[in-house]
Formats: structure tokens, C-alpha cells, sequence
């Protein structure tokens, strides 16, 4: 326990002093049109903003995030509304909401400890949490306002609770968990919605297949608990829809109302329907990948994993290459080692029963049956992890090459959580095979734990404080 707390206040001291050293311009990509809609909350006390008002618009891009969820940046609002009381100085406003992004990051590192416990045992559920949350992409975005560190919280708690059900089965702790991270989840960003896709898998697969009792009974379970999970999802995310219906002539995800918008207000080079894309442009996907535009230090492709590992300010302040190709290298090499373990994905073994009968004082068998009776719940889990971990990157790839070319980590760090379970469990099935004793793998364990968190610290002291200097 102390050991956890330990890692929580350098996390939290790394995520605070960072913030202070960008100081009142832009701590990262589209900081200004985000923190706009705190500020317009902040200023409207009881009130919530349209898409299209006219303060919060773009000039350039002529749209705001007012169309799209902002739960996240009305907790913002609050806590802008509480450092009022000490002192409304517009940089005293900005920090108070960056800081609300500092504590989402911290409420998610407490479920990811959480839930490496439960996947992983202590050690090496320790490990897993410091591989998630010292990864500076990761921390970066406790340090400004922006929806991917609500993100992050949100399908932490997701992640959680498919843990727990791995251990305790659908309690009532878990489904509440679950539900919370789903409402939360659907209020954050849209890429990010592949976490509650497969919970909703992993909820019905695992209560269908691996719960014990008569097929009745278990339909009965899953609608039980599956009604009371979607009151408390909808209870938290449906408003939000509701009121888009409403005020965008049905459009309840405000997309479509943004796209409109945009091609009204936003400069000519910049509308939607003159905006260059790689689709447009008559490119096939391999070729966006291998794509490197001028100002670019790689091809898309490099800089978008690289990006994931750890890129900051406005995209533009980068690692020393040999350390971002480090973080990669870790990561391939744990993912290489996910191929000694590939019986983790079989989710259904088959028994087979044999007739025999006695033939000249000899057993015969004469009939084999195949039956599939036993499923297995944690295999389920891996495949709906892998489901979670590729839906973001799906999204963030049809993104750029269909609507808007980018190479930023950001649009899938969601997908960070599946990516480290399965790097870390394919690094210790290679340190499984490598090494007998499991005291030396303790040792190794710790020595990559302590070399990942150092690593973080001196990312902050090396890159970080020079370039805001």
C-alpha cells in the first residue's frame, strides 16, 4: 500500500509541476478551444452551451466541442468555481481546470493498480501499473484540458471491473462498476467507445457460458443485472444525447450538426468539403502509412506509435529518438512473447465421451462423442481485450485517412491498457522461459518497474523543463 500511494504522489508531482511549466499558452493540442468550453460554463452558472454559439466557434476550423460530450469539462467548471474563491486571476482559472485532467489521470492509475492486482498478483501487477502510468504519453495528458485523460479514467473503471469479475464473477460491485465506466465511458471521447461494445460481450459471454446453473437461470441473471446496468449507464450518459436530439433535428451524437457547421463558419481552406484528405486524394492505406509530411520527423505510421509512447506540447516536442524507439522496443518484444502463450485464447475446451463394450475379454471403444461443456472466462476476457485494444486504433486510422490527416498517439491511448496487459504477459512468458528461479524474475520485475518510472522522471527534467525554459 505504500509502495502505491509512493507512485501516486510522484505521479501527481510530475503531472503538476509539468502543467505549471507550460505555463498559460497552449499545454497541448487544441487546449484553447477545450478550455473554452469550461470557461463558458465557469461564466454560466446552471447553464449548458450549444454547438454552435457563436463565442465558442473557431475561426478557423468554425466549429467548438460544445456538439460533442463535455461532463469533462464541466467538472472542470467546479473546479474553476472553487479556486474562485481564493482568486479569479485568469492563469489561477486555467491551472484549477487543468487540474480537474490531473485527477481523472489519478483516478485512473488507482484502478489500473487495482486491476493489475487481480490480473497479475502484486509484483507483477505493480509492474503493470507503472508500464501504464509512467508512460509519458499517458501522464501528459493530466497536464492540460482535454477529454482523453476522462477518457482514460472512464475505461480504467471499465477495465476494472472486467477484472473483478475474472476473480469474484458479476457481483453487485462489479455490474455497478461496470455501469459507471459505460456512462462514463459514453460521455468522453467516441473513439474510446469500443470499451463499452465489449463489455457488453463480456458481460452477456461470460454470464451465457461460463455461469453456473441451468440456461434459465442464467438468462434470468443477465437481464436482471443487464437491466439495472443500463439504468445506471443511461442515467449518466443520456441527457447529453437527449438534449443533441433536440436542439440538432435528431442528431444525437452532434457529428453531422458540426460538419454543417463547420462548412458554414470555418475559413475557406478549411471546410469540410474542401478539406485534403488522403481518401480524396486517391492514396491507398499503405501509402498514408508510409506518408511524411514536410515539418514531420517520420512517416505517419512511426510517428503515430511514437506519438503514443510520447509526444508533447502541441505535438511538437519529442523524446530522444533512441528512448521513444526504447518504449517500442519493449512493447514488440512483449507482444513477440504473447505467441508462447496463445492457449490464453482458447475460450472452449471439448471433452469427449467414449462407448466401450467387451469384446473377447477386450474393451472396444464404439462411438466417440465431441462435447463442448467447459468455457472459460478469462480466455473470453483476452479476446475482448484485444477487441477494446483494436477499435480505437480502427477509428483513429479510418480518421486520418477518410476525414482529417493526423498523426497524434492521442486519438488511441485507450487502447493503452490492452496494450500493456498483453506486453507485460508476453514478457514474462519469455522471463517464464528464460529463467527457472522466480526470485530472479522478482528482480527483473522490479529492475524494469524502477527503470520505467525513472524514466518518466527524467523525460520531465531533460525534455520537458528545457523546452518550456
Amino acid at each position: 500500500m505504500i509502495v502505491e500511494i509512493l507512485l501516486l504522489v510522484l505521479l501527481a508531482g510530475i503531472m503538476v509541476l509539468w502543467s505549471f511549466s507550460t505555463g498559460e499558452g497552449p499545454g497541448g493540442p487544441d487546449e484553447p478551444m477545450r478550455y473554452s468550453i469550461a470557461q463558458w460554463l465557469y461564466a454560466h452558472p446552471g447553464q449548458l452551451p450549444r454547438g454552435d454559439d457563436p463565442s465558442l466557434l473557431n475561426p478557423i476550423w468554425g466549429l467548438s466541442y460544445a456538439f460533442y460530450p463535455y461532463l469533462s469539462y464541466m467538472i472542470c467548471a467546479v473546479f474553476m468555481w472553487a479556486a474562485a474563491l481564493v482568486s479569479d486571476a485568469p492563469e489561477v482559472l486555467l491551472h484549477a481546470a487543468r487540474l480537474a485532467s490531473t485527477v481523472y489521470i489519478l483516478i485512473a492509475a488507482v484502478f489500473v493498480m487495482k486491476a493489475g492486482k487481480r490480473l497479475f498478483g502484486r509484483d507483477k501487477g505493480l509492474l503493470f501499473a507503472v508500464l501504464v502510468i509512467f508512460m509519458p504519453g499517458f501522464h501528459f495528458l493530466g497536464t492540460y484540458v482535454n477529454n482523453d485523460s476522462f477518457a482514460l479514467m472512464a475505461t480504467a473503471i471499465i477495465f476494472y471491473s472486467w477484472a473483478l469479475c475474472l476473480d469474484e464473477g458479476w457481483t453487485w460491485r462489479a455490474c455497478r462498476g461496470l455501469a459507471i465506466g459505460m456512462g462514463l465511458t459514453l460521455m468522453s471521447y467516441y473513439n474510446a467507445y469500443g470499451w463499452v461494445l465489449f463489455s457488453f460481450f463480456f458481460f452477456v459471454l461470460t454470464v451465457l457460458l461460463c455461469r453456473p446453473g441451468r440456461m434459465g437461470e442464467r438468462v434470468k441473471f443477465l437481464f436482471s443485472r443487464g437491466i439495472v446496468i443500463s439504468v445506471i449507464t443511461l442515467g449518466i450518459s443520456a441527457w447529453f444525447f437527449i438534449r443533441n436530439a433536440i436542439l440538432y433535428n435528431g442528431d444525437i451524437t452532434g457529428r453531422r450538426t458540426a460538419t454543417a457547421c463547420a462548412e458554414i463558419h470555418a475559413m475557406e481552406d478549411y471546410k469540410p468539403s474542401k478539406h485534403w484528405t488522403p481518401k480524396g486524394a486517391g492514396w491507398s492505406f499503405p501509402g498514408l502509412m508510409m506518408f511524411q509530411l514536410v515539418g514531420w520527423e517520420h512517416n505517419w505510421l512511426i510517428l503515430s506509435l511514437i506519438s503514443f509512447v510520447g509526444t508533447f506540447g502541441l505535438f511538437d516536442i519529442f523524446m530522444q529518438e533512441p528512448v521513444s524507439k526504447t518504449y517500442l522496443a519493449v512493447l514488440i518484444l512483449g507482444f513477440a512473447g504473447m505467441l508462447l502463450v496463445l492457449d490464453r485464447f482458447l475460450w472452449h475446451q471439448r471433452t469427449k465421451q467414449k462407448s466401450k463394450r467387451l469384446e473377447k475379454g477386450q474393451l472396444v471403444v464404439t462411438k466417440v462423442i465431441r462435447i463442448e461443456r467447459t468455457y472459460d472466462a478469462k480466455a473470453i476476457f483476452h479476446w475482448m481485450v484485444v477487441g477494446a485494444m483494436l477499435v480505437p486504433i480502427i477509428l483513429y486510422c479510418y480518421y486520418a485517412y477518410e476525414v482529417d490527416l493526423q498523426a497524434q498517439g492521442r486519438y488511441f491511448i485507450t487502447s493503452v491498457y490492452a496494450i500493456m496487459y498483453f506486453a507485460l504477459s508476453g514478457l514474462c512468458a519469455i522471463l517464464e522461459k528464460v529463467f527457472r528461479s522466480q526470485t530472479v524474475r522478482r528482480i527483473i520485475y522490479l529492475l524494469i518497474g524502477l527503470a520505467w518510472t525513472a524514466g518518466a522522471v527524467f523525460n520531465y527534467i531533460t525534455v520537458i523543463i528545457p523546452a518550456y525554459a
